[in-house]
């Protein structure tokens, strides 16, 4: 009965509308990296445990060992391939893509393992991706590890352009798997199927670094 405490507070302090806290709770929706990056700042919880399974939930590092080296030693690092390609946040495919794909390494710490980075063209994705988003993407090798309403990067075999998208598998009668359903967030645009033989590569998108 706390009115500081209750769940439309906890939302505002979020950013979000009370009816979502309910959506993340029966697991109907997931939470988006920025409300989770709030949560973190608003309410003191170990950013690397929520996003990584890192540490403990509360507390992080004591305030004693911040500056000490070995905790810097210890820190994840992830190595990103830059690939030099705009992601498509649009309704067509074969739209140029800005550069050709150079993979440009670099290094980023307090995350781990290998991932591609793409930068974002286009507004179909809004709000969930802003024209001029860097994403970061792990690399899908096995189609059928796809999962219906998560955000990838999909690139289609005999074009350069890639497109950023939330997917969705589309069945024939017999139960097989024919089409992938390209969906925008942005409800101007109307989404569009592409035959699965046509799919090349496939990244999720698992982080994004935007600007103000």
């Amino acid at each position: 009965h706390d009115r500081q405490k209750s769940k439309a507070k906890f939302a505002k302090s979020l950013q979000v509308k009370s009816n979502q806290i309910d959506r993340w709770l029966n697991g109907s929706y997931l939470i988006s990296f920025e409300a989770a990056t709030l949560l973190c700042q608003v309410y003191g919880i170990n950013r690397a445990y929520l996003l990584d399974g890192l540490g403990s939930p509360f507390g992080g590092v004591p305030k004693n060992l911040r500056s000490d080296v070995r905790e810097v030693d210890n820190m994840p690092t992830a190595k990103v391939a830059f690939a030099g390609l705009a992601a498509f946040a649009g309704n067509t495919i074969g739209e140029d893509s800005a550069a050709e794909d150079t993979r440009e390494v670099f290094m980023i710490p307090g995350i781990s393992g290998e991932m591609v980075a793409f930068s974002v063209s286009g507004n179909s994705m809004d709000t969930t991706l802003r024209m001029g988003d860097m994403i970061f993407c792990t690399q899908v090798f096995d189609k059928s590890d796809l999962i219906d309403g998560e955000v990838y990067v999909i690139s289609f075999k005999n074009e350069k352009a890639i497109n950023v998208k939330r997917i969705e598998r589309i069945f024939d009668r017999r139960g097989n798997w024919t089409h992938l359903r390209l969906i925008s967030d942005n409800k101007d645009y109307e989404p569009f199927d592409v035959e699965l033989s046509d799919i090349g590569q496939a990244f999720r998108v698992t982080r994004r670094l935007t600007g103000l």
